[in-house]
């Protein structure tokens, strides 16, 4: 949908092939698209020097940003999910009518990120935690629980030199006050499901947070602030 706007803040293309049965409306999601705009331009800039070439995508999903960012080729991807997500986004997109090729090195990891040997997997796969690296943790950490988010980072936090940077999505708020935005925007029925129902973890202090756990944090950037509106959003 984004992709289709007279003046798209990204294009996709092997979006229509992974997006499934979609049945939306055709508008756009403000939330979404900034979010995506706003990692896509600090993954861009982080590995635009050559100084990071490696990009990790834990939960990646049907993330397709080693297909479209603009980033030097001697980089490498790395998405991380489990195996029946892996193996069917690599079906559907060799099944496209068109053929997609990485912009960079990619290498995809079947792991379960509730099992701590797909760190193992990723070394195997020739990530080198002695070099600096960028991390994306996008629409993941709030459908887990607590524990789970802070052994997620402990576990990070052992493939991280000091020049490394790890990016983060983030919901504030009890899990009871979580609205969904794009259901309030198009007005839909009170009664229809909402994948914000299933979040389980808020972080209302983040630099509390990140600093328990050894990491500082450089910025917090609120969707709608200056930093992530795109002009598209002022909330």
């Amino acid at each position: 949908v984004e992709s289709e706007q007279q003046s798209p803040l990204f294009i996709d293309p092997l979006a229509a092939i992974l997006a499934g049965d979609y049945k939306g409306d055709g508008k756009r999601s403000p939330r979404i698209s900034i979010r995506t705009k706003y990692f896509d331009d600090f993954l861009e800039s982080a590995v635009s020097t050559g100084t990071v070439k490696q990009m990790v995508l834990p939960a990646a999903g049907m993330d397709s940003r080693a297909y479209r960012l603009v980033v030097p080729e001697d980089a490498t991807t790395y998405e991380i999910d489990q195996e029946i997500v892996v193996e069917t986004k690599e079906k559907l997109i060799a099944e496209a009518s068109e053929a997609f090729v990485p912009k960079c090195h990619l290498k995809r990891i079947s792991a379960d990120l509730n099992n701590k040997n797909w760190g193992e997997k990723l070394i195997d796969s020739g990530f080198k935690p002695s070099e600096p690296s960028v991390w994306l943790l996008e629409g993941l950490l709030y459908y887990l629980t607590e524990d789970q988010v802070i052994s997620l980072f402990l576990t990070i936090s052992t493939f991280l030199t000091e020049e490394s940077t790890l990016l983060a999505s983030l919901t504030t708020g009890s899990r009871n006050d979580n609205r969904d935005i794009d259901k309030l925007d198009s007005k839909k029925p009170a009664t229809a499901p909402s994948l914000t129902s299933k979040f389980k973890w808020s972080c209302d202090k983040p630099e509390e947070f990140f600093s328990s756990l050894n990491f500082t944090l450089i910025d917090s950037v609120p969707l709608g602030s200056e930093k992530a509106n795109y002009g598209i959003w002022d909330r």
